[in-house]
């Protein structure tokens, strides 16, 4: 029998969800990245800042004296009761009209993973950073292997993860110095940071950081503070990016969670992560799974005809709402443990979309998928193999089934199993 016609068309449209990394391979995937070089450059993420150079294409296997997963960070270590945290904001670049958002996530001490791309989910444009410890890696855009940040890249990537780290925890998490409005941190084996705090003293107006020898790299200027919550912890709620005396953007935080947890895995990119042992690794790919705005509808029956049939429904019916915020293209379905659909997802294909009533926001995690021809091979032995190969104290969220652009019959589909932490 065919899959469901409803199901394949539905299935074709973009999507935001990861092509993943398979086991062992680093090989990179091209694709057109954004025309922002600014985005390259005068931020520094690409560490050629200073020249206006256009990121080079990296990735590729580890040198030989690199190993392919890192050793393990620092314990973790709460800063002013929280663990960690995750900030969302929306970018606009000057001079250029395309709004882009970042998400910056942090455990504290020393993990924190940053994602940087237009506006609207386009995982070809999406540039990323990752501090695992001791080791700093990036993927630039279009590409989907990692490579490692050394010697200036890597003090430059650290010093930038520090500067809003310190902004947004303000006066926590570093050892500030200084009299009157004049406050300085120093950043071990990088440089320093500098506060200029308002005129009575209690908060930074703008936040510099210095290299080592002393040249300025960034500094976050009129800063703003939204009002004290309950506890009294006040978060900054927007602020300006400035770079060698130039305006680079203008930042608006949307967001501060610091209730979701995450595995260490989702601090080193896919293709450094620890690989199974087991038989089938070679057929699992590691992946990430994206930050979702989305609302679950359970299916009346556990067939691949009704969440065809429930899929078209649903998408139609919120494409014909008034307002209606995009859809993400393709199909996500849910399965219970013997690999039948059991609830259909609309997901936004913005994710820092404002929520709709009724709606749900699923942090980004990471997960391991596997590509397999055709629903009829979906089953309960697949997804056991699955689970196989989640890290020590990983916990398994529902499994999803996504069919996206691109799949022809025999329908190629893949299946995710997000991951989470146990308890601790």
């Amino acid at each position: 029998m065919g899959e469901p016609v409803a199901l394949i068309r539905a299935a074709c449209a973009p999507s935001r969800y990861p092509e993943g990394v398979r086991y062992p391979s680093h090989e990179a995937r091209r694709r057109p990245g954004t025309p922002l070089g600014i985005l390259a450059v005068v931020l520094a993420f690409s560490g050629f800042a200073a020249h206006g150079q256009e990121a080079p294409a990296q990735g590729g296997e580890p040198e030989a004296d690199e190993p392919l997963t890192p050793p393990s960070p620092l314990p973790r270590r709460s800063v002013d009761g929280l663990r960690g945290m995750v900030t969302h904001s929306v970018l606009e670049f000057a001079g250029h009209g395309r709004p882009h958002s970042l998400a910056a996530v942090f455990v504290f001490p020393d993990r924190a993973r940053w994602r940087i791309e237009p506006r609207g989910g386009d995982e070809a444009a999406r540039r990323m950073r990752f501090r695992y410890g001791a080791h700093t890696f990036g993927i630039e855009p279009g590409q989907t292997a990692s490579h490692a940040l050394r010697d200036a890249q890597a003090v430059q990537c650290l010093l930038q993860m520090e500067l809003r780290r310190a902004a947004t925890l303000w006066p926590h998490g570093f050892p500030w110095r200084g009299e009157g409005r004049l406050r300085t941190a120093v950043v071990e084996g990088a440089g320093q940071l500098v506060a200029l705090l308002d005129p009575a003293g209690e908060r930074p107006v703008e936040l510099s950081s210095l290299r080592a020898d002393g040249r300025p790299l960034e500094s976050l200027r009129e800063i703003r503070w939204r009002a004290p919550e309950k506890n009294g912890r006040r978060w900054p709620a927007s602020w300006e990016l400035w770079v060698e005396g130039r305006l680079v953007w203008s930042e608006t935080i949307t967001s501060v969670d610091t209730a979701t947890r995450y595995l260490d895995a989702y601090f080193l990119p896919a293709d450094r992560r620890a690989r199974s042992s087991a038989t089938d690794a070679r057929r699992v790919l590691s992946v990430d799974m994206p930050r979702r705005v989305q609302r679950r509808f359970p299916l009346p029956q556990p067939t691949w005809d009704a969440a065809a049939k429930r899929g078209v429904s649903l998408a139609d019916e919120w494409r014909a709402t008034d307002g209606a915020a995009p859809l993400d293209g393709g199909t996500t379905v849910e399965l219970d443990g013997r690999g039948r659909p059991v609830a259909v997802l609309l997901q936004l294909s913005d994710p820092l979309a404002e929520v709709p009533e009724g709606w749900s926001v699923r942090p980004g995690c990471p997960g391991v998928a596997t590509r397999v021809d055709g629903l009829a091979r979906i089953d309960g032995a697949l997804l056991r193999r699955l689970g196989e190969h989640a890290p020590p104290g990983a916990e398994r969220d529902a499994p999803l089934l996504r069919m996206s652009r691109g799949a022809q019959p025999p329908l190629e589909v893949r299946v995710f199993l997000p991951l989470r932490p146990g308890d601790e």
